[in-house]
């Protein structure tokens, strides 16, 4: 009999790290690059730092959207296929977690979706499958 590897942990833990930093950078670039004033070089060095804003408001959606991606990773065979999935997860889960239903889900949605792509495809490594 074949044994599963990678973990529905590490996937989770994978996107609650990668995940929130990525949608904190997309937050913090659209705020910078958005305004009408000029970005210095200042404002440049800032973004790493400031996309750390993101790990409060985005480790809820991330850590659930990890976990559903895990769990469903078993049943997948084909990377692209579970990339996919896990970024319409993402989407999802940023409009539901969103603490005030808008019309901002136009915003949220694609941010959490781009995040979870990036994480997912971080977390192709660590993810739950069956060994050949």
């Amino acid at each position: 009999m074949q044994a599963p590897r990678g973990s529905v942990w590490m996937v989770a833990g994978v996107f609650a790290i990668v995940g929130c930093y990525v949608g904190g950078v997309i937050v913090v670039a659209f705020a910078l690059f958005g305004s009408r004033q000029p970005v210095g070089l200042d404002d440049l060095l800032l973004l790493p730092l400031a996309a750390l804003a993101g790990y409060p408001f985005g480790i809820v959606p991330a850590l659930l959207t990890g976990a559903v991606s895990g769990a469903i990773s078993r049943w997948m065979r084909s990377k692209i296929l579970w990339v996919m999935t896990a970024t319409i997860t993402g989407f999802a889960i940023s409009i539901l977690t969103f603490p005030e239903p808008s019309e901002n889900w136009r915003f949220i949605g694609p941010i959490g979706a781009v995040a979870a792509f990036v994480s997912a495809l971080v977390a192709l490594n660590v993810r739950p499958r069956w060994s050949n």
